[in-house]
């Protein structure tokens, strides 16, 4: 894990934000996908999906906070949209996730 997070810090210099969001869109499914086929409740899922994919969160939203910087946002602004991203995908994993369960659907990765 420790490699992981590390790798991705490194990488997220030369990545742009799009391809990080993808990485930590990706992540989510992956984690959703693994609660859906172990029947975890929504409630707990939500719980799981908050702290989950650390790694590829921290670098979306380094990345996204160095892209509005450089638009002359401030460093408070640029970490409250940066957030507000993140916390987006998580809200799209959580907010689909009764139907998906009720459904037996899954949701799919972004090439």
């Amino acid at each position: 894990m420790l490699i992981t997070a590390l790798t991705l810090m490194v990488t997220a210099q030369a990545m742009d934000a799009d391809s990080l969001r993808k990485a930590y869109s990706n992540c989510m499914v992956d984690v959703t996908i693994e609660n859906l086929d172990n029947k975890v409740k929504e409630r707990a899922f939500r719980k799981v999906a908050e702290g989950a994919c650390p790694a590829e969160r921290a670098a979306y939203m380094e990345a996204i906070v160095k892209d509005e910087m450089e638009y002359d946002a401030s460093q408070e602004d640029a970490e409250a949209y940066a957030t507000e991203e993140a916390n987006g995908i998580i809200e799209a994993m959580a907010g689909g996730y009764r139907d998906m369960a009720a459904t037996n659907t899954r949701p799919s990765k972004e090439d």
